[in-house]
């Protein structure tokens, strides 16, 4: 199994990368101290470029690549801390799909519908015909349809029809967070977590925002390393931050290959793949989070001062580290899901 990337999905690296660089930089992040919807047009944008039906099959009307191409995406997009938005647009063209919602699904990828993700937040929600119970939606202010998560699977409801809710503050002041009591809404597709291993695949691309959070980390703490001097000498040569970078590397290396791997046994249809996808989500969150903390360190008091980006990696990787199941539900799967023989 070759795990790293051919021509063509370098090709989409590329390709992303250079228009994340233009359409989402960092600096974006100190404009505004209030979560910044992504834009009609934009969203618009990124529905030409085929993100939202990528690892879609020509016939379901998507753009015929895998998970694996998937995950080289979302990898790009944690790199630049963008909105779950993109997550949840890919997650809800796959439901409407599964579900025979053609018209839904092909509204989706052509970018006529914003989508927002929204994680159970109680133990008594259900997900079927109908939604019913507690929701965390994320990003939610200015879109058109939410998907619901939750073990048993994920729903599409309108936002409409989900009402006002209760806006709380988020640690990310970059992430809208709202929550809503949801009391038997019709949902407009469906689909159960055992379907197409439709939990594994949002496992793997939320690890991927992990992994690209993760290295754009460890790329800023060794850069600023190498430039802040001390004692007339770059920093980075000083063992208390040399073996810091040095870890960060080690972790980014475990996440990326783990997610990487995750994602060929999901799209395979490999016996362990519910394993791999929930050791790639742990791996590249113990990553994110710790080379976040990391980040801070290296730059000292100025890392959580607003007006540097250090601080911002550590708490975003605290929003995806919840998203598509909790710490605890994809420990549970790492100690009881079979493994590969």
């Amino acid at each position: 199994m070759n795990l790293l990337p051919d021509s063509q999905q370098q090709e989409i690296i590329d390709a992303t990368a250079g228009f994340l660089e233009s359409e989402f930089p960092l600096s974006r992040l100190h404009e505004s101290e209030e979560p910044v919807p992504i834009s009609r047009e934009l969203w618009q944008t990124m529905a030409e470029l085929g993100w939202f039906g990528l690892g879609l099959s020509e016939e379901l009307g998507g753009t015929g690549f895998t998970l694996a191409e998937e995950a080289l995406l979302f990898r790009e997009l944690g790199r630049v801390l963008a909105p779950t938005n993109v997550l949840a647009a890919s997650l809800a063209v796959r439901v409407a799909s599964l579900a025979h919602q053609s018209e839904l699904a092909e509204s989706i990828i052509g970018g006529n519908q914003r989508v927002a993700i929204a994680e159970t937040a109680d133990m008594e929600s259900t997900l079927g015909e109908n939604v019913t119970g507690r929701f965390r939606c994320i990003d939610g202010s200015d879109v058109e349809l939410v998907l619901c998560s939750s073990a048993q699977g994920f729903a599409l409801v309108t936002r409409d029809a989900l009402g006002q809710g209760d806006v709380v503050p988020c640690m990310d002041e970059h992430t809208h967070l709202e929550i809503f009591d949801i009391g038997g809404l019709p949902a407009l597709a469906f689909a159960p977590t055992e379907m197409d291993s439709i939990q594994n695949r949002g496992s793997v691309l939320a690890a991927s925002m992990l992994v690209g959070s993760s290295e754009a980390a460890r790329d800023q703490a060794t850069e600023y390393a190498k430039e802040r001097q001390q004692f007339g000498k770059p920093i980075g040569v000083f063992q208390a931050i040399k073996h810091k970078c040095a870890d960060m590397a080690s972790r980014c290396e475990a996440a990326t290959w783990q997610t990487f791997y995750a994602a060929l046994a999901v799209r395979d249809g490999h016996a362990d793949a519910t394993f791999q996808a929930s050791a790639a989500k742990l791996l590249s969150a113990k990553a994110a989070t710790e080379n976040g903390q990391a980040n801070i360190l290296v730059h000292g008091g100025y890392g959580v001062t607003a007006e540097y980006d250090a601080h911002l990696f550590l708490k975003r990787s605290h929003v995806l580290d919840l998203l598509i199941g909790t710490h605890g539900e994809h420990l549970t799967r790492v100690l009881h899901e079979p493994t590969a023989a």
